[in-house]
């Protein structure tokens, strides 16, 4: 199946998959029975607006403990051994010519 162009809304591509189904319907069922499942009914949710989907319920923000994990990772030994790296890295390529200007 193939990706919908550029910029067709998700209500589109859905309204596009619902013509595609009812012409896979008439092919592989038939014009008249088609035409009678039709005009009972039984296709008319194929018809009708459909409804957006519904957002997943988001989760709440924790940012207290993001916050506390967060100071618990800068205090670290490995936190303050990679900054001095970085700093030391920073001076060293400085110092040769080797750092880009922005």
């Amino acid at each position: 199946m193939s990706r919908p162009a550029f910029g067709v809304s998700a209500a589109g591509r859905r309204a596009a998959r619902r013509r595609r189904l009812f012409c896979e319907i008439l092919l592989a069922c038939g014009p008249r029975w088609t035409l009678s499942t039709w005009q009972s009914g039984r296709l008319a949710p194929l018809f009708a607006p459909a409804a957006p989907p519904a957002a997943p319920a988001a989760e709440p923000l924790v940012l207290d403990d993001s916050r506390e994990e967060l100071q618990r990772i800068r205090r670290s030994r490995w936190w303050r051994l990679a900054t001095r790296y970085w700093i030391a890295r920073h001076a060293v390529r400085s110092a040769l010519g080797l750092e880009k200007r922005r």
